[in-house]
């Protein structure tokens, strides 16, 4: 019987998924806005990736550590959405060139946002077990 405990998956709190993404679009794609007046500067893949993998890490992380309990996949999912926005939205010059439009990339691209949005908030809940375990002792 606590075996079944163990493995029970809760269900995803769908208000921190509402929360990550406009936490995600406050902090993440506004700041870039008003520093370079848009995204489209970002010559490259690499430039772009970058600037969304490390801004949605550090914003996931935060996200992790504000909320009580454990909230890793909310952020995954939101992560996940915010990238297509910005894939729907943005669509820099060199996204149109080298295949990168295609289907492949796009779901490639989708899923390691997933990954880097739920790694930033097990980053951010680990912080705050931390965080509670020194206010303990």
């Amino acid at each position: 019987m606590e075996t079944r405990q163990l493995f029970r998956l809760r269900p995803i709190d769908w208000r921190w998924i509402i929360v990550s993404y406009c936490f995600l679009v406050l902090f993440h794609l506004f700041p870039s806005f008003l520093i370079t007046g848009w995204t489209n500067t970002y010559a490259g893949p690499v430039g772009f990736l970058s600037w969304l993998t490390i801004g949605m890490t550090i914003v996931c992380a935060v996200i992790g550590v504000w909320s009580r309990g454990i909230t890793i996949l909310e952020p995954g999912v939101a992560s996940t959405l915010y990238a297509f926005t910005l894939i729907g939205g943005l669509q820099p010059q060199w996204m149109f060139g080298r295949g990168f439009r295609s289907t492949a990339w796009q779901i490639v691209l989708l899923l390691s946002m997933f990954v880097v949005g739920c790694l930033g908030a097990a980053f951010g809940g680990w912080l705050q077990m931390r965080k509670e375990k020194k206010r303990s002792v």
